[in-house]
């Protein structure tokens, strides 16, 4: 069993607050000699804080909720490392939890963190809706930051991402590499950032005149089957060119591409989205939009530490802005076929 606080104030000859704080670094007013006597008993035989007891006078347990809608994908894989590293700095623990985009899973898992009393939660939720915010908001009645998406109003803390901008950059470098008959392949649509990135493309079209033709466009899922099952539908469809919604969903593709004869980029130019560290390996490597999606975790862990700590809610949305990494899965071409 661990020594007491009670056992090392007995074994130094001081008082138990003495003890406390050295323990909890409030030892400006206490002597040299004192504060070592006691370190010296506290490493000996190896003290344990009890951080229920601490959290019961603090209020505060030194605990950072993240829920994430799918850690086997390599952009929220990276984004929760940074959180966890910049959370770790901070001196806080991060406890992760997987939604699979699934908000009654989402709504438990708040529940949850609630009832273990963490400082605050960094969520990550692309497929909320509106009404569901502004009810969790209410609910949980904590600091709690969103992330990787804008916040529905200019009050409401959130980091975020410049999709649409994003997305019209990807689909302008196409065009002005040549092509008009562009394809698409989307995120699931009910998601925030799927719609945004999909504006973006349709923004690209207009803006140079071409028409939104809907059967270059394909729903996908940001999933590599998704990105597979999206190119198969569209191969047939004399597109020389598409803008695919996430990386991974661009892997799918690749495979897709190899597997059917089509050759990247000279039968077909794409984007992807994301700039996922793979994404320079793929053969061609793969032109894409670069998220920096480790610093914007990094951002909400800053954030929401500075809210937990001074009680002052942040009062704006960080945007991030997109930036395309151009590489070699996009052909220069001419003419209209």
């Amino acid at each position: 069993m661990s020594i007491t606080m009670k056992e090392i104030a007995k074994l130094a000859g001081v008082s138990i607050t003495t003890v406390s704080m050295v323990i909890n670094g409030k030892d400006q007013s206490i002597g040299a000699e004192t504060k070592a006597r006691v370190l010296r008993i506290i490493e000996e035989r190896q003290y344990v804080p009890n951080g229920i007891a601490r959290s019961m006078i603090t209020k505060q347990t030194s605990t950072l909720g993240l829920l994430i809608p799918d850690i086997t994908n390599p952009y929220f894989a990276t984004m929760a490392r940074g959180i966890e590293d910049a959370a770790s700095q901070a001196g806080f623990r991060v406890i992760l939890c997987n939604t699979d985009e699934n908000q009654e899973k989402e709504a438990e898992y708040l529940q949850l963190l609630r009832k273990q009393n963490v400082d605050g939660v960094i969520l990550v939720s692309a497929a909320v809706a509106e009404h569901a915010e502004r009810r969790i908001l209410k609910e949980f009645q904590k600091p709690l930051i969103f992330l990787d998406r804008r916040g529905i109003d200019q009050t409401e803390a959130s980091v975020g991402f410049e999709n649409r901008k994003g997305a019209y950059l990807a689909t302008k470098h196409l065009i002005e590499a040549g092509h008009r008959r562009i394809g698409c392949i989307t995120g699931p649509l009910k998601n925030m950032s799927a719609r945004e990135r999909y504006q973006g493309y349709q923004d690209a079209l207009k803006e140079a005149g071409i028409d939104l033709n809907s059967d270059w466009v394909v729903e996908g899922d940001y999933q590599m089957a998704g990105g597979e099952a999206g190119i198969r539908s569209l191969k047939n469809r004399g597109i020389t060119a598409c803008f695919i919604a996430n990386d991974w969903m661009a892997y799918g593709v690749y495979k897709a591409c190899y597997e059917e004869g089509i050759r990247i980029p000279f039968d077909l130019s794409i984007v992807g989205f994301d700039d996922l560290m793979i994404s320079q390996a793929m053969i061609p490597p793969l032109t894409t939009i670069h998220q920096p999606n480790t610093e914007m975790g990094k951002t909400a862990v800053q954030q929401i530490v500075s809210w937990i700590k001074s009680g002052n809610q942040p009062k704006t949305s960080i945007m991030f802005e997109p930036e395309l990494v151009v590489r070699n899965s996009v052909r220069v071409k001419k003419g209209d076929s």
